[in-house]
């Protein structure tokens, strides 16, 4: 139902500004926790690439948008429909306000902003959570939202994930937490940073 020509191109910038966000999170918190002091070069680079990103993905989501309506597609009734009813808070509230609108506001304000660094980390954290909440709504958007129309076109159904099973909510859990523990388990077996090789070889 959210297929275009165009959606193919979102999700690959959708996935993009979702990567460097989590860059920035994982530097971020890695960072704090092996108590060391952030370098604000790296984190004002990374908040630019955050902001050009997820700015392209706007726009090209906003293209897509303008190019169902132009050429005025049957379905154009029922998304609507959907939009403004079963996916207003994921999709309007969730992704496009918080997961979208209010990152860039901060993004912009800190990055461009006359504030002390102090400010500036903290707000270049919270963009970068909220980056991976609005992409996680995209996805929700896509996926349940191809659920809950009916293959005829003329209504919507009720769709609620299962628990179990190779589609259910554990499934998924498990997968979202995978990388996070292989990562772990990674920078255990391989050190990324030289201070931490060298405490250990002391």
């Amino acid at each position: 139902w959210w297929s275009s020509v165009l959606m193919p191109i979102v999700f690959l910038f959708s996935a993009i500004a979702s990567g460097i966000s989590l860059v920035l999170l994982l530097y971020y918190i890695t960072t704090l926790l092996r108590k060391k002091e952030l370098s604000m070069p790296c984190l004002n680079k990374l908040a630019s690439f955050l902001f050009y990103a997820v700015l392209l993905d706007l726009s090209l989501e906003i293209l897509d948008f303008i190019h169902r309506v132009y050429e005025s597609e049957e379905s154009i009734e029922i998304l609507s429909e959907l939009i403004f009813s079963k996916l207003f808070i994921s999709l309007t509230i969730v992704q496009i306000l918080l997961g979208t609108i209010v990152p860039l506001i901060f993004l912009a304000v800190g990055r461009w902003g006359q504030m002390p660094n102090e400010l500036r980390r903290v707000i270049y954290f919270v963009s970068a959570l909220l980056v991976q909440v609005g992409i996680f709504g995209t996805r929700w958007n896509v996926v349940i939202g191809g659920q809950e129309i009916s293959k005829t076109m003329k209504g919507l159904l009720t769709y609620i994930p299962p628990l179990y099973g190779r589609q259910g909510i554990i499934a998924g859990t498990a997968v979202m937490i995978a990388p996070l523990l292989l990562l772990w388990l990674l920078t255990r077996l391989f050190p990324p940073w030289g201070d931490m090789s060298q405490e250990k070889a002391k």
